[in-house]
């Protein structure tokens, strides 16, 4: 017969007043102040209801460069509209003066964008929602 013995080493409890005492190793970063501003609106093929709003992005009091596609869902009479600013997409270029109501299948994409930063989310969604509740005839739009 064989008999096993297993025994669970004892570590000591660390003291709570150490656990408490923590350092940032990482400095944080001041926020972006970022604003939007709308460009252009693109349309589905064979559809009048816009489905993708473009905007320009850039520094409150700066230049606006950076371009983004936000789609949304629902139509300008509806009381709410839909805007998926988490999932808004980079764009290369818009040249609206040469196509003003381009087809949103044909926009040009940077796909080697990832995911909009969070200073970015905040102006669109900032610039997306700051007519409610003005009184004008314009759908609520909610931001997800």
């Amino acid at each position: 017969m064989l008999l096993l013995e297993f025994r669970t080493p004892t570590a000591p409890m660390p003291v709570p007043e150490l656990l408490n005492q923590s350092e940032r190793a990482v400095s944080e970063r001041p926020e972006e102040e970022l604003e939007a501003v709308g460009v252009g609106l693109a349309f589905p093929p064979h559809d009048y209801v816009a489905n993708r709003f473009i905007y320009a992005v850039g520094a409150a009091n700066g230049e606006k460069k950076e371009l983004y596609a936000v789609r949304v869902k629902g139509t300008p009479g509806a009381k709410t509209m839909t805007a998926f600013v988490t999932a808004a997409a980079r764009l290369v270029s818009f040249d609206r003066k040469s196509e003003p109501y381009p087809q949103a299948d044909k926009l040009d994409f940077d796909r080697s964008a990832g995911p909009a930063r969070p200073a970015v989310i905040r102006a669109l969604t900032k610039e997306l929602t700051k007519d409610n509740g003005s009184g004008a005839s314009l759908p609520t739009m909610i931001c997800v």
